[in-house]
Protein backbone atom coordinates (compact mmCIF):
# COMPACT_ATOMS: atom_id res chain seq x y z
CA UNK A 1 0.00 0.00 0.00
CA UNK A 2 1.58 3.37 -0.77
CA UNK A 3 1.83 6.25 1.56
CA UNK A 4 -0.07 9.79 1.09
CA UNK A 5 0.50 13.14 3.13
CA UNK A 6 -2.89 14.29 4.57
CA UNK A 7 -3.10 16.61 2.21
CA UNK A 8 -0.88 15.67 -1.12
CA UNK A 9 -0.37 18.51 -3.63
CA UNK A 10 -1.34 17.47 -7.05
CA UNK A 11 2.72 16.96 -7.32
CA UNK A 12 2.47 14.53 -4.74
CA UNK A 13 -0.15 12.37 -6.49
CA UNK A 14 1.73 12.68 -9.68
CA UNK A 15 5.25 11.34 -8.10
CA UNK A 16 3.29 8.02 -6.83
CA UNK A 17 2.46 7.24 -10.62
CA UNK A 18 6.29 8.23 -11.61
CA UNK A 19 7.78 6.16 -9.30
CA UNK A 20 5.23 3.31 -9.83
CA UNK A 21 4.20 3.36 -6.04
CA UNK A 22 0.80 3.78 -6.90
CA UNK A 23 -1.96 3.09 -9.53
CA UNK A 24 -4.50 5.82 -10.53
CA UNK A 25 -7.42 3.26 -9.86
CA UNK A 26 -5.83 3.04 -6.64
CA UNK A 27 -5.64 6.49 -6.17
CA UNK A 28 -9.00 6.53 -6.41
CA UNK A 29 -9.90 4.10 -4.45
CA UNK A 30 -8.11 5.67 -1.19
CA UNK A 31 -9.61 9.03 -2.17
CA UNK A 32 -12.88 7.57 -2.50
CA UNK A 33 -13.22 5.76 0.89
CA UNK A 34 -11.90 8.51 2.91
CA UNK A 35 -14.36 10.98 1.56
CA UNK A 36 -17.18 8.49 2.54
CA UNK A 37 -15.69 8.19 5.77
CA UNK A 38 -15.18 12.32 6.09
CA UNK A 39 -18.50 13.09 4.90
CA UNK A 40 -20.58 10.82 7.63
CA UNK A 41 -19.60 14.39 9.72
CA UNK A 42 -19.72 16.73 6.63
CA UNK A 43 -22.62 15.63 4.31
CA UNK A 44 -21.21 17.59 1.81
CA UNK A 45 -21.29 14.80 -1.34
CA UNK A 46 -24.64 15.02 -3.33
CA UNK A 47 -23.49 11.53 -4.90
CA UNK A 48 -20.66 9.45 -4.55
CA UNK A 49 -19.34 9.20 -8.66
CA UNK A 50 -17.95 5.67 -7.94
CA UNK A 51 -18.94 3.74 -11.20
CA UNK A 52 -17.65 6.66 -13.42
CA UNK A 53 -14.29 7.62 -11.52
CA UNK A 54 -13.61 3.70 -11.76
CA UNK A 55 -14.04 3.77 -15.19
CA UNK A 56 -12.11 6.57 -15.71
CA UNK A 57 -9.43 5.89 -13.27
CA UNK A 58 -8.89 2.36 -15.03
CA UNK A 59 -8.57 4.49 -18.50
CA UNK A 60 -5.54 6.56 -16.87
CA UNK A 61 -4.03 3.40 -15.45
CA UNK A 62 -4.05 2.02 -19.46
CA UNK A 63 -2.77 5.59 -20.78
CA UNK A 64 0.44 5.63 -17.49
CA UNK A 65 1.52 2.02 -18.56
CA UNK A 66 1.79 2.98 -22.32
CA UNK A 67 3.71 6.81 -21.62
CA UNK A 68 5.85 4.96 -20.09
CA UNK A 69 6.71 2.14 -22.05
CA UNK A 70 6.45 5.00 -24.94
CA UNK A 71 7.60 8.10 -24.19
CA UNK A 72 7.75 9.22 -20.67
CA UNK A 73 5.98 10.68 -17.94
CA UNK A 74 6.95 13.90 -17.99
CA UNK A 75 5.64 14.32 -21.19
CA UNK A 76 2.43 12.65 -19.97
CA UNK A 77 2.17 15.82 -17.05
CA UNK A 78 2.23 18.02 -20.00
CA UNK A 79 -0.57 16.44 -22.16
CA UNK A 80 -2.15 15.46 -19.49
CA UNK A 81 -1.51 18.35 -16.44
CA UNK A 82 -4.43 16.66 -13.83
CA UNK A 83 -3.67 12.93 -14.77
CA UNK A 84 -5.41 10.58 -12.27
CA UNK A 85 -5.95 13.72 -9.35
CA UNK A 86 -9.05 13.12 -7.65
CA UNK A 87 -11.61 15.73 -7.71
CA UNK A 88 -15.28 16.81 -7.13
CA UNK A 89 -17.41 19.12 -8.50
CA UNK A 90 -20.14 20.97 -7.49
CA UNK A 91 -23.70 20.22 -7.98
CA UNK A 92 -24.20 23.05 -10.70
CA UNK A 93 -21.36 22.03 -12.40
CA UNK A 94 -22.66 19.55 -14.86
CA UNK A 95 -21.28 16.26 -16.89
CA UNK A 96 -23.54 14.46 -18.85
CA UNK A 97 -24.76 11.19 -17.89
CA UNK A 98 -24.62 12.52 -14.08
CA UNK A 99 -27.16 13.32 -11.99
CA UNK A 100 -26.82 17.27 -11.29
CA UNK A 101 -30.03 18.17 -9.10
CA UNK A 102 -28.11 21.87 -7.87
CA UNK A 103 -29.01 20.23 -4.05
CA UNK A 104 -32.84 21.24 -5.06
CA UNK A 105 -35.52 19.04 -4.50
CA UNK A 106 -37.88 20.58 -7.66
CA UNK A 107 -34.36 19.16 -9.88
CA UNK A 108 -33.80 15.98 -7.83
CA UNK A 109 -33.09 12.70 -10.48
CA UNK A 110 -32.14 15.41 -12.96
CA UNK A 111 -29.56 12.87 -15.37
CA UNK A 112 -27.58 16.11 -17.37
CA UNK A 113 -27.95 16.06 -21.25
CA UNK A 114 -24.79 17.74 -21.99
CA UNK A 115 -21.21 18.33 -19.36
CA UNK A 116 -20.23 21.77 -19.05
CA UNK A 117 -16.73 23.88 -20.50
CA UNK A 118 -15.25 23.38 -17.31
CA UNK A 119 -15.99 19.76 -16.56
CA UNK A 120 -14.69 19.05 -20.31
CA UNK A 121 -11.21 21.10 -19.71
CA UNK A 122 -11.04 19.47 -16.38
CA UNK A 123 -11.76 16.17 -17.58
CA UNK A 124 -9.49 16.46 -20.65
CA UNK A 125 -6.34 17.27 -18.44
CA UNK A 126 -6.47 13.67 -17.25
CA UNK A 127 -8.68 14.50 -13.64
CA UNK A 128 -10.86 11.69 -12.38
CA UNK A 129 -14.42 12.90 -10.97
CA UNK A 130 -15.01 11.30 -7.42
CA UNK A 131 -18.35 12.65 -6.54
CA UNK A 132 -21.03 15.95 -6.97
CA UNK A 133 -21.58 17.96 -3.80
CA UNK A 134 -24.26 19.98 -2.36
CA UNK A 135 -24.99 23.42 -3.59
CA UNK A 136 -26.50 25.36 -0.77
CA UNK A 137 -24.61 27.16 1.75
CA UNK A 138 -23.86 25.51 5.05
CA UNK A 139 -20.95 25.59 7.36
CA UNK A 140 -18.69 22.75 7.08
CA UNK A 141 -16.17 21.41 9.72
CA UNK A 142 -12.49 19.99 8.65
CA UNK A 143 -10.32 19.10 11.90
CA UNK A 144 -10.51 21.94 13.67
CA UNK A 145 -11.10 24.61 11.19
CA UNK A 146 -14.86 25.86 10.22
CA UNK A 147 -15.10 28.03 7.09
CA UNK A 148 -18.46 29.22 5.53
CA UNK A 149 -19.44 28.35 1.71
CA UNK A 150 -21.95 30.46 0.62
CA UNK A 151 -24.33 29.80 -1.99
CA UNK A 152 -23.34 32.46 -3.90
CA UNK A 153 -20.30 31.44 -4.37
CA UNK A 154 -19.44 29.22 -7.44
CA UNK A 155 -17.23 26.73 -6.55
CA UNK A 156 -16.31 24.33 -9.31
CA UNK A 157 -14.10 21.45 -7.97
CA UNK A 158 -12.34 20.57 -5.25
CA UNK A 159 -9.42 17.78 -4.85
CA UNK A 160 -7.24 16.22 -2.44
CA UNK A 161 -7.98 16.07 1.27
CA UNK A 162 -11.22 15.45 2.85
CA UNK A 163 -13.45 17.20 0.02
CA UNK A 164 -11.63 20.70 -0.50
CA UNK A 165 -8.07 20.85 -1.94
CA UNK A 166 -7.98 22.57 -5.14
CA UNK A 167 -10.96 25.32 -6.27
CA UNK A 168 -11.54 27.33 -9.01
CA UNK A 169 -14.54 29.53 -9.92
CA UNK A 170 -16.21 32.81 -10.57
CA UNK A 171 -16.76 34.22 -6.83
CA UNK A 172 -17.35 37.94 -5.31
CA UNK A 173 -17.29 37.34 -2.12
CA UNK A 174 -14.02 35.27 -1.53
CA UNK A 175 -15.50 32.75 0.47
CA UNK A 176 -14.36 29.63 -1.24
CA UNK A 177 -10.90 31.31 -1.95
CA UNK A 178 -10.51 31.71 1.81
CA UNK A 179 -12.17 28.52 3.32
CA UNK A 180 -9.95 26.59 0.67
CA UNK A 181 -7.32 28.66 1.97
CA UNK A 182 -7.39 27.74 5.65
CA UNK A 183 -7.41 24.14 4.76
CA UNK A 184 -4.15 24.21 3.14
CA UNK A 185 -5.53 24.17 -0.21
CA UNK A 186 -5.26 26.15 -3.71
CA UNK A 187 -7.76 28.48 -4.88
CA UNK A 188 -7.98 30.57 -7.87
CA UNK A 189 -10.51 32.97 -9.41
CA UNK A 190 -11.04 34.91 -12.33
CA UNK A 191 -12.72 38.47 -12.26
CA UNK A 192 -14.43 39.63 -15.14
CA UNK A 193 -13.95 43.51 -14.41
CA UNK A 194 -15.10 44.41 -18.31
CA UNK A 195 -15.68 42.24 -21.03
CA UNK A 196 -12.60 43.05 -23.17
CA UNK A 197 -10.49 43.29 -19.69
CA UNK A 198 -10.02 39.54 -17.58
CA UNK A 199 -7.65 39.82 -14.06
CA UNK A 200 -6.79 36.47 -12.58
CA UNK A 201 -6.65 36.89 -8.60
Amino acid sequence: MFSISKRPTIGEIHELYENSKAKPSQVFAFFLNRSKTVDKKLNSVQTFTEEFGLERSKWCDQLLQEYLETKTFDQLVEDYPLFGVPYSLKAIIQAEGLEFSASSKILDGFVAPYSSTVFKKVHDAGAVLLSVLHFAGVLRRMDTTLFLLLGTSLVVLGVGDAIFKFATGIDGSNAWRFGTGLLGGLGFAMVLAFPWKRTVA
